[in-house]
């Protein structure tokens, strides 16, 4: 710990300089400043609910739901796109916001002033201040969907009394695969804290309320979607697009960034690549090339539009973003050969359908002809959450009076 405790004035540092700049730019509001260094406020009891971002928010929402039918809940995110995503659903009982920053002083004034009894976090968000002082003030700290990469491994493997330290208090590990709970064993969980593997993103289930308008103007058979795109995918994703177009001119392409606020820089590359191009935040036609959704809360629409999902994050060095959603919605699936955040979850896809693995425009021009000439796909996955749900009724305690 007196490592991180060295750092931690820099990490803190850089973590108030992104956020003014965001500031600056006009991406986050003095109020979100504010609530990076101490946390959102709520009348408690509450559970605690630390994730990331969009994507864990998503893998989160079947467990936040059942909780919020007996609980207060507070979920704290990473970014403001992770955040807005979970206001988005309007779930009753769950309120969001911004973690506040790795402080024993701050961690300690959110715990109190939210009267927190219970701390779940979601995949591998293991803050040490904040982990160590919630066992400190004797809450139930719960590692849900949680995931130790072979890199993550490494570097807790440095400090190996820290990791004890805080993996030995743990009341209980949802690891979502086999390497991760033997990982977390390694590093001092106790082998009977460590629950059976399972990955909550199979929980995921397609919404089925009627589609809005906006949606229902794409042909589903013309259509690709480009979820979850990271800067350096999308010049391929457009160029794949234009060779696809030479077979099928009727071919549409709606690229959802994973961080909306790219919108006007893809929609700019986009026209400079020769494509009609609309964005979601203009409220205009949808009747272009590319529809650029730079949206929240409203990815289920675009899956249910598209009959074939390029998920992102694979093409570039970001391990990849879940294969789940799109499998729910029955589209095809054409990936990158940067997978390894779900690579159980693609192997598993494997068996039943085909999945076309691409890594130049070329490539995935033809994977987005083949995938549409594939036509619909067959979800492998059919995951039952329900014993998930009663271990956390069990360790989060009795309902509080809502």
């Amino acid at each position: 710990m007196l490592l991180y405790r060295l750092v931690l004035p820099l990490i803190v540092t850089a973590v108030l300089c992104r956020s003014l700049i965001a500031w600056a730019k006009g991406r986050e509001t003095t109020a979100d400043v504010k609530e990076r260094i101490r946390g959102p406020r709520q009348k408690g009891p509450s559970i605690w609910v630390h994730l990331s971002s969009v994507g864990e928010a998503n893998a989160a929402r079947p467990a936040i739901l059942h909780l919020s039918k007996s609980h207060s809940v507070l979920v704290t995110t990473g970014t403001t796109t992770g955040r807005d995503a979970v206001r988005s659903w309007s779930f009753a009982n769950v309120n969001a916001g911004l973690a506040p920053l790795d402080l024993v002083s701050a961690t300690r004034r959110f715990l109190s002033k939210n009267d927190v009894t219970a701390l779940i976090v979601i995949e591998n968000e293991l803050w040490p201040n904040r982990l160590l002082t919630a066992h400190k003030r004797d809450v139930p700290v719960i590692l849900l969907n949680a995931r130790m990469s072979a890199s993550t491994m490494k570097t807790w493997s440095r400090f190996p009394k820290t990791a004890e330290r805080i993996m030995s208090q743990v009341a209980a590990v949802f690891p979502q695969d086999q390497a991760s709970a033997d990982r977390f064993e390694t590093l001092g969980a106790p082998a009977a804290k460590i629950c059976p593997p399972f990955n909550l993103k199979e929980l995921y289930a397609p919404v089925t309320t009627p589609l809005p308008e906006i949606a229902q103007s794409f042909e589903r058979d013309q259509t690709v979607l480009a979820a979850a795109t990271h800067e350096g995918e999308d010049e391929i994703v457009l160029a794949g697009l234009a060779l696809a177009q030479k077979e099928r001119p009727n071919l549409r392409l709606i690229l959802a960034p994973r961080h909306p606020e790219r919108g006007p820089s893809i929609k700019a590359m986009s026209e400079n690549a020769g494509f009609a191009t609309t964005l979601r935040s203009d409220r205009t036609t949808t009747n272009a090339d590319v529809f650029v959704a730079d949206s929240l809360g409203e990815m289920d629409w675009w899956y249910r539009a598209s009959a074939v999902a390029f998920v992102g994050g694979s093409l570039v060095p970001k391990g990849g973003h879940t294969p789940y959603e799109p499998a729910a919605y029955r589209c095809q699936i054409i990936h990158g050969p940067h997978i390894d955040n779900f690579r159980s979850g693609y192997s598993e896809l494997s068996k039943s359908q085909s999945v076309w693995q691409v890594t130049t425009p070329e490539e995935l021009g033809q994977a987005m002809l083949s995938a549409l000439a594939a036509g619909p796909a067959t979800s492998p996955f059919q995951a039952n959450g329900s014993a998930i749900f009663e271990q956390l009724d069990l360790l989060c305690g009795a309902p509080s009076a809502n």
